[in-house]
């Protein structure tokens, strides 16, 4: 069997009168506005429409999206210019590792800066 994603589009307002989250006004209005869609999972979508809509409300799902794209626009807005070499060095202290993965090296960048390569460069030391 193929792996593949799949994706649906959701609605904050729901489009129709027995649908989540239906507003007489707003429903109307923000049909094909963006502000009022998400992009979901097939268990999400399930999730916010059928099996914990009152767990999800108008207000939450907006929350989610704002934070989503508060997130994914610091992530695609760092220029070209920032990008950076992780460097890697470790030394015991004591009987201790003192070690840092790539991946807590790369989230410390942000946001200022971003990782040139999905590796970093480890440094030997000197002995």
């Amino acid at each position: 069997m193929a792996k593949m994603n799949r994706a649906y589009i959701a609605h904050i307002y729901g489009e129709k009168p027995k649908s989540a989250r239906w507003h007489p006004v707003l429903s109307k209005k923000l049909s094909r506005d963006l502000s009022n869609l998400m992009l979901l999972c097939d268990a999400h979508h399930r999730l916010i429409d059928k099996e914990d809509v009152d767990g999800h409300p108008a207000e939450r799902l907006q929350e989610m999206k704002a934070h989503h794209e508060r997130r994914i626009e610091l992530l695609t807005a760092i220029q070209e210019s920032r990008k950076s070499h992780v460097i890697l060095y470790g030394a015991n202290v004591g009987d201790h590792r003192a070690l840092v993965s790539f991946k807590k090296a790369a989230v410390a960048m942000l946001p200022g800066r971003y990782p040139a390569e999905t590796i970093a460069i480890r440094g030997v030391p000197v002995t």
